[in-house]
């Protein structure tokens, strides 16, 4: 499933989920532009994103952007509180690249953090 995110009538991002149909969701892409970066625009995307499939989410980012390891610690925080877990996993058919750190957390339980409506859709 593709989101755009927007900011008014225009568009700032976009996310891409996989696994709809799995134990757990995989947000496979997220993206926002510069110039909508660090205002919580991204964060309210994500959540309403989250919102619209409850249950388990998996989502990977690389250890090395340090604004992306900020960004989604946080918003596993924002989501399941304490309750989230972190592994690094090797990049599937790539043994040159440094793993991928994942995150992991229900998104069941976080009714009052996690806001459903937002700057996404479909």
């Amino acid at each position: 499933m593709a989101y755009l995110v927007w900011s008014g009538d225009r568009p700032v991002g976009f996310a891409f989920v996989r696994a709809l149909d799995s134990e757990a969701r995989v947000l496979n892409s997220f993206f926002m532009v510069r110039g909508a970066r660090r205002a919580g625009l991204g964060l309210r995307a994500v959540q309403a994103v989250l919102a619209a499939h409850p249950g388990r989410w998996e989502i990977a980012f690389q250890e090395e952007n340090a604004g992306a390891a900020r960004f989604w610690r946080r918003v596993a925080s924002e989501v399941a509180g304490e309750a989230w877990t972190e592994e690094r996993r090797p990049v599937p058919g790539k043994p040159e690249l440094s793993a991928n750190t994942w995150v992991a957390f229900d998104a069941r339980g976080a009714v009052g953090r996690i806001h459903p409506t937002g700057p996404c859709r479909p």
